[in-house]
This record gives structure tokens, C-alpha cells and sequence, in this order.
């Protein structure tokens, strides 16, 4: 089995998955007493607006720089930033900034019709549509890892790019099936943790809402599926070739602005349903 030698890693990723949802799970009172001690602070609508500018133009900017570097980086267009240095830079804006910059979208999208903000629930959605886009960060190092390995059925000794985490968890092995096993239970983690909390916010939700969760739902599993793809296009040059490359880095990934925002625009509907389905509570 290839993960032998490996247990310690899944005990602590597990290990660190239950530390971040117990709470939410199983200390409800307490859970929403933090929520609404920062609730308390309230920005102003002129604060809030300059957020909501500072949100969106980090988004953009992190998305229009990840894509220019990405591309400098594939071997398909320019080939500019070659060995460990060159790799760095790329991992830093395809692995980090890009998926950073969709979480800022959803946000973005998510307070673009609001007059002001309430801190405790404009952290809760960041975390949370920031996870969005780790998880498809990750899935694409299962997609990768996958097809490398001809899907976990050979053993493939990794270069430079596994260092980082290799070194961090002292990992026996270089094997890439290993990397793309918890690649995978990584996307679960980001995936548990985010969906714990908003399932702990929303709770209670009106029957009305069902349509809507239905969609936003479906609309998620299309955002970080595509991510996710798309990343692993730019980042296996042997299997895909220029045109279809060019047209991922300039054209598929910018689009996945339209997802993102309406990501963040649908929680703010469903929002607003389960306020009102909260007061009618509170008056019955």
C-alpha cells in the first residue's frame, strides 16, 4: 500500500478537520455568541463601501496578476521563469493568490448590496468562500497526481514541488500518489469545514429556501470542479496543448468571475430569507 509509513499524516489532518468542526457542531450557543459579539461592530456606510472597493479590486488584481504569471510560467506561451525560483513565483499566484482572488469575488458578491457590515458575518463568508477556492486549488493536485501516477496505480517520485510539504511532515516518501491522497482529503476538509459553518448559520432555513440551496449547492460543486480543472490544464503542459492552455489562462479561468459573484450574490439571498424566517420565528 503506498500510503504505509504515513498514518501520523492522516491523523493529523484529521485531527486538525475535527478541531475546526466540533465547535460549530456541538456548541451551537456558544458558536453564534461569537458570531454576534463581533456582529456588534458595525461599519459605516461609507466604511463599508470602501471594503467592498478594497474586496473587489484585491479579487481582480490577484486574478489579473495570477493569470500573467501563470502564463509566463507555461512552456506553451512564454517560458519565462524557469527552475526552483521560477516555480516558487508560479506556485505563489496559480496555488495561493488565484484562489484567494475567487473567495474575494464570492465575497465581493456577497456585499455588494449591502449597506453596512457586520464583522462576525463578513469573516464567517470569507473563510468560507475562501475554502471555495482551495478546494479546487486541491483538487487539481488529486487531478494531477492522478494522471501522473496513471491514477494511483504506479509509483512516480516527485521533483522540487512536493518539497515544501514534504520537508513540513517528514514524509518517508516521494511518491506522488502519496501527495495526491491528501491533495484529496484536503478538498474534504475545505469542503466539511465550510459547509459545517454555513449549515450552523443558516439553521434554521424556511422551506422557501429550498430552490435556492438547491442552486447555490449546485453552483459551488460547478465553481471548484471547474477550478480545479482549469488550474490543472495551465499545470500539465504534456497533456494539453497551447491553444487549449491560452484559452484556460486568458479566457476560462477570468470567466470564472460570473460563478464566483453569483456565489456570493445567492448567500446574500438566502441570508436575507433566513432573517425574515428567524423574525417570523421570534413573533409566532
Amino acid at each position: 500500500m503506498f500510503l504505509e509509513g504515513t498514518l501520523y499524516i492522516f491523523l493529523i489532518y484529521t485531527a486538525i478537520l475535527l478541531a475546526v468542526i466540533i465547535f460549530p457542531l456541538f456548541f451551537k450557543k456558544q458558536w453564534h455568541s461569537l458570531i454576534n459579539y463581533f456582529n456588534k461592530i458595525e461599519l459605516s456606510e461609507a466604511q463599508t463601501r470602501k471594503v467592498k472597493y478594497l474586496v473587489l479590486c484585491l479579487g481582480l488584481s490577484f486574478l489579473v496578476n495570477s493569470c500573467y504569471m501563470i502564463a509566463l510560467k507555461n512552456v506553451h506561451l512564454f517560458n519565462a521563469l524557469p527552475g526552483v525560483t521560477g516555480f516558487n513565483i508560479f506556485a505563489t499566484f496559480a496555488f495561493l493568490l488565484l484562489p484567494i482572488a475567487i473567495g474575494l469575488i464570492c465575497l465581493y458578491g456577497y456585499l455588494r448590496d449591502t449597506n453596512s457590515i457586520l464583522l462576525g458575518t463578513f469573516f464567517l463568508f470569507l473563510l468560507c468562500f475562501l475554502c471555495f477556492g482551495f478546494a479546487g486549488t486541491n483538487l487539481h493536485d488529486l487531478l494531477w497526481c492522478g494522471t501522473r501516477t496513471e491514477w494511483f496505480s504506479i509509483p512516480v517520485d516527485a521533483g522540487y514541488d512536493l518539497d515544501l510539504w514534504i520537508n513540513f511532515f517528514g514524509c518517508p516518501s516521494r511518491d506522488y500518489r502519496i501527495f495526491g491522497f491528501y491533495m484529496g482529503y484536503h478538498v474534504l476538509i475545505f469542503c466539511i469545514y465550510a459547509f459545517v459553518n454555513l449549515w450552523r448559520y443558516f439553521t434554521p432555513l424556511p422551506k422557501s429556501a429550498h430552490n435556492l440551496k438547491l442552486k447555490l449547492s449546485f453552483l459551488i460543486a460547478i465553481l471548484i470542479g471547474f477550478l480545479g480543472f482549469f488550474i490543472f490544464v495551465f499545470d500539465y503542459p504534456n497533456l494539453f496543448g497551447p491553444i487549449i492552455t491560452a484559452f484556460t489562462i486568458f479566457l476560462f479561468i477570468p470567466l470564472l468571475i460570473v460563478p464566483s459573484y453569483f456565489v456570493g450574490k445567492w448567500f446574500r439571498e438566502l441570508t436575507q430569507i433566513h432573517q425574515k424566517g428567524i423574525k417570523e420565528i421570534e413573533a409566532s
